[in-house]
């Protein structure tokens, strides 16, 4: 049984219902990430794609906190809800970050990298999830989630820094010239 199963049956005390509980929850944070990455998505071409990625995964680690504390089941799928909005900004702003810093002609390895790696983490993680409750319980699960959000978010800071770094350093070069020009 998957994790948001057995934390819906502990929340609710007891199995019947359980299941349609588990599918709401599960559903409410996938319709909002739907819904929410077309908006973002737009807001990010306005604003900044680096910008939506790391507020939207400091939001994802925000709303992922009081889900540890939660005593009902609807208490989880209005989190989730909220959660699955701040998730639907980190991937347009994903992809569109990728599609401005991969080289010219690689684009298409970039996304098969991209997809490669987002196929493993869908393997891993309901290994990791699992560890993490055998070891601290249902609850923890969410903790986890909640600090790998603030890596992401920081992670993403680090390399967005980086990126203007190089592309200061690149603009200085080309405003000089060359030498031997």
């Amino acid at each position: 049984m998957p994790i948001v199963s057995l934390y819906v049956v502990s929340l609710m005390g007891r199995e019947q219902g359980a299941v349609w509980m588990t599918g709401v929850v599960m559903g409410a944070a996938a319709f909002a990430s739907a819904i929410s990455a077309g908006w973002l998505g737009r807001l990010g071409d306005k604003h900044g794609h680096s910008r939506i990625l790391i507020l939207s995964a400091v939001a994802a680690a925000v709303l992922y906190i009081p889900q540890v504390m939660v005593t009902a089941a609807w208490q989880l799928v209005v989190l989730q809800a909220f959660s699955g909005i701040a998730v639907g900004g980190m991937m347009p702003a994903t992809a569109a970050l990728m599609n401005l810093w991969a080289p010219t002609g690689n684009q298409g390895a970039t996304y098969g990298l991209d997809n490669s790696v987002q196929a493993a983490a869908r393997a891993v993680a309901p290994m990791v999830g699992a560890m993490v409750a055998l070891s601290v319980g249902l609850r923890g699960v969410y903790a986890g989630a909640a600090i790998v959000y603030v890596l992401i978010a920081f992670v993403a800071w680090r390399v967005v820094q980086m990126a203007a770094r190089t592309q200061a350093l690149s603009s200085s070069v080309v405003a000089r010239g060359a030498p031997g020009d």
